[in-house]
């Protein structure tokens, strides 16, 4: 589950369901492997993360937002990414 202040930032509709990979449709290409190795390591090892990455909008706009928290495994086998100020929200991995 996603907060209303992620659909905002990624500016995403609140209906659509929320993936992994849906955020990183949003996510600069030359930023997406940085991503991708920062949260499977947060999978692994649980340390705490942080990372700026690019946004891109539908409308061309760019953005630069922290990612920051801490990776933990839900007791349905999804990983969660907590992020500090916005809570945990589920991915599948």
């Amino acid at each position: 589950m996603w907060s209303e202040e992620i659909y905002r930032l990624h500016e995403i509709d609140p209906s659509v369901k929320p993936t992994l990979d849906l955020a990183r449709t949003r996510v600069h290409p030359d930023d997406q492997a940085s991503l991708g190795e920062t949260v499977a390591s947060a999978s692994v090892n649980g340390q705490p993360f942080e990372l700026d990455s690019r946004l891109v909008m539908p409308d061309g706009f760019r953005q630069v937002r922290p990612y920051r928290g801490t990776g933990r495994w839900s007791e349905v086998g999804r990983f969660r990414v907590c992020r500090h100020r916005h809570g945990c929200h589920g991915h599948p991995v």
